[in-house]
C-alpha cells in the first residue's frame, strides 16, 4: 500500500503546535510506536529500540541503522524525513544536528518514559552544549489519543478481522477442547483473515479460570456448564483491535444468565453515555452504577476501558483515577466485567470511536449470551 504523506505531515504539524505551546525548540523520541505514528509507515518499525527521531520547527530526522535504512528510504519517497544510518551513537548524531542551530540556547523535549540508561547517555552526550533538556509527560500519548481518518480506517479493518475470527472459532468451543487449543486456533484464524498477528497473547479462560481477568490459557479442557471468556484482537498495519466475548458451554444456569445480563446492561449503558466531554471517571461510573444495582459492583475489579491504537493500551483511560474529559476522536474499549471466585467470570468488550454526541462501536460480534451446544 502506498504511503500517504499527508497524514505524516499533519501529525508533524500537530506535534509542532504542541512544541510551540511548551516553548520547545526540538523534541526527540526513541519509542518506535511514536515513530510509526509520526511517519505513517507500515512494515518498518518493530519492538527493537534502534531509532531516534528528532523534530524541530523546520525539519524531521530519523537516525537508524542499516537493518532499517533501505525500508525507510522506500517508504519516504515523498521526502518528508531526513534519514541517516551514520554508524554513531544516537546521541552523538543528535548533538551534531542540534549544533547547527544559531540559537544561544535550545530547549529539547524528551519523554518522561525514557529508559534510565538512555537518559544518562543523553545527558552525557549533551553535557557542555547549548541544549537544555526539558522533560515532557504524555506529549505523544495525548497526540496519539486523537485518531485521524487513516487510523480509523485501519482500526475498523482490524476489528472486522477480529469479528470474523470469532465466528470461525465458535464451532470449536466444545467439551474436550483445551484452552490452549482454542487460543492457538483463534490466533491462526486472525492470521488467516489478514492479521499480522494477535494484538496481545490471546486469553481463553474457562470454568473457574474465567474468574481471573488476565488468565493465561492452560491445558484445562472445556466442560458442559463452563463460562468461557475469550479476549483477543487482530493486529493489522501495526494497529490493534481488542474484543472480549463470554459464552457458556451448554445451557446457562439461572445464575450465569443473571450475571451475564447485569454485565450486558452495564456495557450497554456505558456505551450509550460515552461521548466527548465526560471524564474517564464518569464513564467508569456509568457501568459501576448498573452493576451496583445488581449487587455485583465489588466484583468489577478493573477499569472500564482504555484507549488503543498502535499500542494495545493507550490514552485515555476509562478509570476512576482519570478526571480528564474524553475528546472527539478518542478510540476506547468498553469492557465491564464481573469475577466471582469459584463460579466464574463474565466480560463483554467492544471498542470504538468517541464522538461529540455519542460512541460508535467498531465491534459487530453478537453481544447476546451464546449457549454453545
Amino acid at each position: 500500500m502506498a504511503v500517504d504523506s499527508s497524514y505524516s505531515c499533519e501529525r508533524l504539524k500537530r506535534l509542532r503546535a504542541q512544541m510551540r505551546k511548551l516553548s520547545l525548540d526540538a523534541v526527540i523520541t526513541l519509542d518506535s510506536a511514536n515513530m510509526r505514528w509520526l511517519s505513517g509507515w507500515t512494515e518498518v518499525f518493530d519492538e527493537t529500540q534502534a531509532h531516534l527521531a528528532l523534530v524541530t520547527a523546520s525539519k524531521s530526522c530519523l537516525h537508524t541503522d542499516q537493518r532499517y535504512y533501505a525500508a525507510m528510504l522506500e517508504k519516504d519517497k515523498p521526502g518528508a524525513w531526513k534519514i541517516s544510518a551514520e554508524p554513531v551513537n544516537h546521541f552523538v548524531y543528535l548533538r551534531s544536528q542540534l549544533a547547527r542551530s544559531k540559537k544561544a540556547e535550545l530547549r529539547l523535549g524528551f519523554e518522561s518514559s525514557i529508559r534510565l540508561d538512555l537518559y544518562k547517555q543523553l545527558k552525557k552526550n549533551l553535557a557542555g552544549s547549548k541544549v537544555k533538556l526539558v522533560e515532557t509527560k504524555g506529549l505523544f500519548g495525548e497526540l496519539r489519543s486523537v485518531k485521524d481518518e487513516e487510523e480509523l480506517r485501519i482500526l475498523r479493518k482490524a476489528q472486522s478481522i477480529t469479528d470474523a475470527a470469532f465466528l470461525d472459532v465458535l464451532p470449536l468451543l466444545k467439551p474436550g477442547a483445551s484452552e490452549l487449543e482454542i487460543a492457538s486456533r483463534l490466533e491462526f484464524a486472525l492470521r488467516e483473515r489478514g492479521a499480522e498477528s494477535a494484538s496481545f497473547p490471546v486469553i481463553v479462560a474457562s470454568g473457574p479460570h474465567s474468574a481471573f481477568p488476565h488468565a493465561r490459557p492452560t491445558k484445562r479442557r472445556l466442560k458442559k456448564g463452563d463460562l468461557v471468556v475469550l479476549d483477543f484482537g487482530a493486529r493489522y498495519q501495526d494497529y490493534s483491535a481488542d474484543m472480549t466475548r463470554t459464552v457458556v458451554i451448554g445451557k446457562a444456569s439461572k445464575k450465569q444468565r443473571a450475571v451475564y445480563e447485569a454485565v450486558l446492561v452495564a456495557h450497554t449503558k456505558a456505551k450509550i453515555g460515552i461521548k466527548a466531554g465526560i471524564t474517564g471517571k464518569q464513564a467508569y461510573e456509568l457501568a459501576q452504577a448498573e452493576l451496583k444495582l445488581a449487587g455485583l459492583n465489588e466484583a468489577f475489579t478493573h477499569a472500564l476501558g482504555h484507549g488503543l491504537g498502535i499500542n494495545i493500551h493507550e490514552l485515555p483511560l476509562l478509570s476512576p483515577k482519570n478526571e480528564q474529559p474524553l475528546v472527539a476522536g478518542n478510540v476506547v474499549t468498553v469492557e465491564p466485567g464481573v469475577y466471582l471466585p469459584g463460579f466464574g467470570g463474565v466480560r463483554i468488550e467492544d471498542f470504538g470511536l468517541v464522538g461529540e454526541e455519542r460512541f460508535t462501536s467498531f465491534t459487530r460480534s453478537p453481544r447476546n449470551l451464546l449457549e454453545i451446544e
